[in-house]
């Protein structure tokens, strides 16, 4: 889950995937290449706050209480609070912290969307196969997700198949890019669009029926390996 602010606003997180019965939770923040920082300790029911833990932001959070569970909160985010949350349950059987999912905060006075490119390359294979790929780059927060559709042609949408395509995909920062591989004759009959979500919203770029782009085939060899070894 990734929660998008601007400065100035706040930013409330409840904790997910974690048994809501147990008497204590704690709150660490993570941040990019650094240790896990525990923020604060909540006994639950009384929302209770326990803050005494030498965070060096520990004055700026605190505990809202919302439909009966004790939630962080940020009143003022700044860019220094950008970081990953993570909450814990203290497990008195097995004497462990129980952690549950992370909670990634972006905070940004700028938000962009991504550019899309789409690409379609034939190569000489004997079993006709045809290589789309769609590249989304440039976008803040570089957080998208990439689905493709194909219309027919009696102008009719959907989502490709699975059986009917191989999907690969690679994320690297500030960018995305899906590649399918499908059936060469397909592309004749069917119009292919790439559909690229983002905070901003959904673009959809449709790809020329039967039209080979001259994407160099070292580029795509390249982007094949990389795929294999994620």
């Amino acid at each position: 889950m990734t929660l998008i602010r601007k400065q100035g606003q706040n930013a409330i997180f409840s904790c997910q995937n974690i048994d809501q019965n147990c008497n204590y939770v704690y709150w660490y923040q993570k941040k990019e290449g650094e240790s896990f920082i525990l923020i604060l300790r909540i006994q639950n029911g009384y929302c209770t706050v326990y803050s005494d833990y030498n965070h060096p932001q520990k004055d700026e959070f605190s505990v809202v209480r919302q439909s009966n569970k004790c939630n962080l909160k940020i009143q003022l985010v700044k860019v220094s609070h950008s970081a990953t949350y993570y909450c814990a349950c203290y497990d008195t059987a097995t004497y462990a912290l129980l952690f549950g999912s992370g909670i990634r905060l972006h905070v940004t006075d700028r938000v962009k969307k991504p550019k899309v490119t789409v690409y379609s390359v034939s190569k000489p294979e004997p079993n006709r196969k045809t290589t789309l790929l769609c590249l989304a780059r440039d976008m803040f927060p570089d957080l998208v997700k990439i689905s493709w559709k194909m219309m027919d042609k009696n102008g009719r949408t959907m989502e490709v198949p699975k059986a009917e395509m191989e999907e690969l995909e690679q994320r690297e920062e500030g960018r995305t890019t899906s590649m399918i591989i499908i059936d060469k004759e397909k592309t004749y009959r069917n119009k292919y669009i790439c559909s690229v979500e983002h905070k901003l919203g959904t673009q959809d770029v449709d790809i020329p029926k039967g039209k080979a782009s001259h994407l160099n085939s070292l580029t795509l060899a390249c982007f094949s390996n990389i795929i294999t070894h994620v």
